[in-house]
């Protein structure tokens, strides 16, 4: 994952971002039974640690602070996990972890039609879905015209999760 063309400071709390969420490629440990468990678990611990980590960036996202980050894939895509993912964490239980899910689906839309989707690696390519991620699911929309063809990470493909495809929609 290239991030040497974002600038310092946005390069730093993007790559952040990911390594927390998607963790370390190069991990042995790393599998995707653990990842899922992040995403999709409920566990307190995890919640506190979003909260602590990474509630002024997603009030940054929330302000409209860190829009420059949508002209590339890999800004739009954290900033996407900032308005969806970790709304639910950081407001669990609470209509608030719902409210950004209109900013959330109108980044995971434009990025599909950039094409942005088909610029990451498989893993992080389901995040821009509404097979997976989600943002068209959970605002409760029954379009699905947009959405890339589904991807389900296992074990036996992890690894393959990491690489970049090289072609992009044009």
């Amino acid at each position: 994952m290239n991030l040497e063309f974002i600038p310092p400071p946005e390069r730093e709390a993007i790559a952040e971002i990911f390594t927390f969420w998607f963790g370390d490629p190069e991990a042995k440990s790393a599998t995707y039974a653990d990842r899922r468990k992040l995403w999709f678990g409920r566990n307190s611990a995890v919640d506190a640690e979003i909260r602590d980590r990474f509630l002024p960036l997603h009030q940054q996202a929330v302000a409209g602070e860190l829009a420059d980050w949508q002209s590339s894939p890999l800004g739009a895509l954290a900033l996407l996990l900032l308005l969806d993912q970790f709304s639910r964490n950081l407001f669990r239980d609470t209509p608030q972890a719902f409210a950004t899910d209109p900013q959330a689906l109108a980044i995971a839309e434009a990025s599909l039609e950039h094409g942005f989707d088909r610029a990451v690696p498989l893993l992080m390519r389901m995040f821009f879905t509404c097979r997976w991620s989600i943002p068209k699911i959970q605002s409760g929309s029954s379009d699905r015209s947009s959405c890339s063809p589904s991807f389900r990470p296992n074990r036996r493909n992890w690894r393959m999760c990491w690489t970049t495809p090289t072609s992009t929609r044009t």
